[in-house]
């Protein structure tokens, strides 16, 4: 059975975005290294960020602007990739609703890859397993 896919089309701030891939690029050299192959993309990170959002996860959203000021629009790269629609249908509907945007969500979790070099899945899983 074929799971219907939506692809998300996001668009993330360029500074996040290229500190993302840099740091990226650099676990991406250490999985071939390690495994022969890459394992992970940015993607991932956009995807499980979605699928895993929880309310009061610790998140440091920034602030939402409706609209910028005059000749202050940040630049932004484009970032697309697929889930699946159902999914990701109800996890949008519990974003929206604590007040965030899908974007948010994802801008944060490619800032924490960056700021510590962890997948956030790994991340959320050694916390639990440290609580247990």
């Amino acid at each position: 059975m074929a799971v219907d896919r939506h692809q998300v089309d996001l668009s993330i701030k360029k500074p996040i975005y290229d500190a993302a891939m840099k740091r990226m690029k650099a676990l991406q050299k250490y999985e071939r290294e390690k495994y022969g192959v890459k394992r992970t993309s940015l993607s991932d990170i956009g995807r499980e960020a979605i699928m895993r959002y929880e309310r009061g996860d610790g998140v440091r959203f920034e602030a939402r602007i409706v609209r910028s000021p005059a000749g202050q629009k940040p630049k932004r790269e484009p970032f697309r990739f697929d889930v699946a629609s159902g999914a990701y249908e109800r996890q949008k509907r519990k974003i929206t609703a604590h007040g965030y945007r899908v974007t948010q969500v994802v801008e944060e979790a490619l800032k924490r890859f960056t700021e510590t070099g962890e997948l956030p899945w790994l991340a959320d899983e050694k916390a639990a397993t440290e609580q247990a």
